[in-house]
């Protein structure tokens, strides 16, 4: 029985990647962080970049993937990120909650999971939902692995299968309901006719499954599926991710504080445990084969390695201080990536940008096309909309004001009463006068009315010193200003990207063929999103800012600034 686990080795010449500081322009580093790692030749670029990924400090970092052409996702804080054509150009952004794993699938889309099910996202559209067949369960989804070949799906009710991305197949032979929270997938034989044979592994509520088909358009054709036993009971720990080596090499199990690995027969293997010696105290997170050997997310930072019984080596200082979340190895499987809290890390310029280099026939107008016009100062913009949001600062001074000099003013109160008095009475009597009886009738009537008014002043004069609302006011400002952050972080983004568009255009070449009036596209549409948050005065600016000067002697003053700058022509 052979119970070698060494994966693949770089070729000859090749070198692992050494980490080099690197300034990249005056971009600002936040704290979402990628790192990309690859067996590169000596000749090659292997220093490290550090990349801004858009994000801020205290967004929860989730989830990467990325793709053999060199696209990024990350999500991050309820956003997810797109990077399609290079990371130093500006990603797509779309809001979603909940998520938890990306993936690229076999259509070249995005794919999103999480608590509100999975989305699919394509270069020409917007994040749209896609549901799955089953119980509630299908719409919460865990983990997502993805590739040319297919797209496999983990969620609370079972596991799911798309060779397309539009019919999704349900792997369920168990339970009903039983919930899958690992994956693993990778082709072991490829068939003469080009049809994959595909090796699946599922972890969930029923253990451990391996699944062998033949994906084909209409779904995956299973050949054989087995029970495999864990290396250790799920009572002790469940694992945290699965790692199939591309190669048809041995599957990894990983726990928080050991790997197993799976040598011999794929149907009944012999577990090997290892415990890695890393950083103390630190807990595994996600485990990725790559081309020059593995790498290790734990919350210690990152470690690689060559197989998982060598020595585990830390990466870097920075993402290997930092505590690292996710991992993925792409398509190609050729590199890996790592998102960590420490920044945004890439090995190596190629897989940054792809960027052409000058070449003869290039025309002027890709070398250097129309400038963008400046735009106002931000602080103006943001004031502007906070203003129109109903967030700006003026509000939160008057209501403690207020609070403060409630206990002077007293409570008035106002009572108002009437009276009404009414009396009717009747008296008879009889006399003898004259030698007869007389009756004799008296009749009084009484009318009375009274109205009362009485005003009542109450100070309460403890609330001079003690308000009763001042955790109430408190708690509804900590509110506004969490408001106020996330409109400030939306101009601020909107505005910056404008003006690393407008830096990019004025620096010059060379471009792509339509590359310069993509970007004057989408700088233009940040200024619509900067005008309507600022309810169009951005544009009334624009107007009084860059008009004629004989127009501008007969209109009306603007009320933006004054312009910094003339008019580039």
């Amino acid at each position: 029985m052979s119970t070698s686990i060494r994966p693949p080795r770089c070729r000859r010449g090749a070198r692992r990647p050494q980490r080099t500081a690197l300034r990249v322009g005056s971009v600002a580093l936040r704290s979402v962080g990628l790192v990309l790692f690859a067996c590169v030749s000596l000749a090659a670029d292997s220093t490290w970049q550090r990349i801004d990924a858009g994000g801020r400090p205290a967004d929860p970092l989730v989830a990467v993937a990325r793709t053999g052409q060199g696209d990024v996702a990350i999500a991050a804080g309820g956003v997810v990120r797109w990077w399609r054509d290079g990371l130093f150009v500006a990603p797509e952004r779309a809001a979603l909650e909940g998520v938890r794993d990306l993936a690229f699938g076999p259509d070249d889309a995005l794919w999103i999971g999480g608590a509100s099910g999975l989305w699919r996202w394509t270069r020409d559209g917007r994040p749209e939902r896609r549901p799955l067949r089953g119980d509630a369960g299908a719409s919460d989804v865990a983990r997502l692995v993805g590739d040319h070949a297919g797209l496999l799906v983990a969620t609370r009710a079972g596991a799911y299968w798309s060779t397309n991305g539009r019919l999704f197949q349900p792997l369920a032979a168990g339970r009903v309901g039983a919930s899958v929270t690992q994956v693993a997938s990778r082709m072991i034989d490829p068939s003469a006719d080009r049809r994959d044979t595909r090796e699946l592994w599922l972890f969930g509520d029923d253990g451990l499954e391996r699944l062998v088909g033949l994906a084909t358009p209409s779904g995956l054709r299973l050949l054989r599926r087995d029970r495999v036993p864990l290396p250790r009971p799920r009572s002790d720990a469940w694992p945290v991710d699965l790692a199939a080596a591309a190669d048809g090499g041995p599957l990894l199990v990983l726990y928080r504080d050991a790997i197993a690995v799976g040598v011999g027969s794929p149907e009944a293997p012999e577990w090997r445990r290892v415990r890695p010696v890393l950083a103390p105290g630190a807990q595994a997170r996600r485990l990725r084969w790559t081309h020059s050997g593995l790498l290790l997310a734990t919350d210690r930072g990152l470690f690689e390695a060559a197989e998982a019984t060598a020595d585990w080596r830390r990466i870097g200082p920075d993402p290997g201080a930092q505590p690292c979340f996710d991992l993925d190895a792409g398509v190609s499987r050729s590199d890996g990536v790592a998102l960590c809290q420490s920044g945004l890390h890439v090995l190596g310029g190629a897989a940054v940008a792809r960027v052409p280099r000058p070449s003869i026939g290039i025309s002027p107008d890709r070398l250097r096309p129309a400038p963008i016009p400046p735009d106002p100062p931000v602080a103006a913009i943001r004031s502007r909309a906070l203003a129109r949001a109903g967030l700006g600062v003026d509000r939160d001074r008057a209501l403690r004001e207020g609070l403060a000099r409630r206990g002077w003013w007293p409570e008035v109160g106002l009572q108002l009463g009437a009276d009404y008095d009414r009396g009717d009475r009747r008296f008879a009597d009889q006399a003898f006068v004259s030698g007869d009886y007389r009756a004799l009738f008296d009749r009084t009537r009484e009318r009375g009315t009274r109205f009362e008014a009485m005003l009542e002043f109450d100070w309460t004069l403890g609330e001079i010193a003690y308000p009763d609302d001042s955790v109430d006011l408190s708690r509804e400002l900590r509110q506004v200003l969490s408001l106020r952050d996330d409109v400030s972080d939306e101009i601020h983004q909107l505005y910056f990207e404008r003006a690393r568009i407008r830096e990019r255009l004025a620096a010059g070449g060379p471009f792509e063929p339509g590359e310069a009036a993509k970007l004057r596209v989408r700088a233009d549409e940040l200024a619509a999103g900067l005008d309507a948050w600022t309810g169009g005065w951005l544009s009334e600016w624009r107007e009084s800012s860059f008009a004629p000067r004989a127009a501008l002697s007969i209109s009306s003053p603007s009320p933006g600034p004054d312009p910094r700058g003339q008019p580039i022509e």
